[in-house]
């Protein structure tokens, strides 16, 4: 697929962004529609990402495939952050969103993107207190692997760690059922987890980690 079909769909994409921001919940309606052909847009792109990551691709390609995955990203973000009524996000959405933390889990470093992070943390803002049998899938795929990437110093991956341990915060402020929940190794990772946040230099990270 050549970079200017790429761009063209995500030019699509950008425009259900905008029409979301704008008509809010109501916008579900034609989420509902849609929601399945753009999920297996992500994938498709996504493993296209992880190949020519491993196998030394065309970065020319890489750019705008990298781009079309963040902006589905923050369109279901956008989604998100609008809707009141989470009973059908979790009935129609949720399962296939967990798909995609299986994909940032069994991906590169190098062809993750901070922003799945930032979706899992609004929705854990938005309707935490029910997902609470989804915290140990949330901890495995997005927190140990984001951790492997982060915890050996306080500066590679800087783009990952606002979103990271706003991710964290929320777990703790908005998942407070799942959270005792925990075995005792788990619940010590998240508290180790705050510990190490609070040691970086950078406010934002530090006060998101308090």
């Amino acid at each position: 697929m050549q970079p200017e079909v790429i761009k063209k769909l995500d030019h699509l994409i950008k425009i259900n962004q905008r029409v979301a921001q704008s008509v809010g919940q109501l916008y579900v309606n034609y989420l509902n529609q849609i929601f399945s052909q753009v999920i297996e847009v992500y994938k498709m792109f996504s493993q296209c990402i992880s190949n020519s990551i491993n196998y030394g691709g065309n970065e020319n390609m890489v750019k705008p495939m990298k781009a079309l995955r963040r902006d589905i990203l923050k369109l279901i973000q956008t989604y998100i952050e609008n809707e009141v009524q989470f009973d059908l996000f979790r009935q129609r959405f949720l399962p296939s969103l967990q798909e995609l933390m299986s994909d940032y889990s069994k991906s590169e470093p190098m062809a993750r993107d901070p922003e799945t992070l930032l979706l899992f943390a609004t929705i854990l803002k938005q309707d935490g207190q029910n997902l609470a049998q989804f915290l140990n899938s949330i901890l495995g795929n997005l927190c140990t692997s984001t951790l492997g990437m982060i915890s050996n110093d306080f500066i590679s991956f800087p783009e990952f760690r606002e979103p990271f341990f706003t991710l964290v915060h929320n777990i703790i402020t908005k998942c407070t059922m799942g959270l005792l929940q925990l075995q005792q190794n788990d619940f010590t990772t998240i508290i180790e987890t705050v510990i190490f946040g609070v040691k970086h230099e950078k406010p934002e990270v530090m006060e998101t980690s308090l």
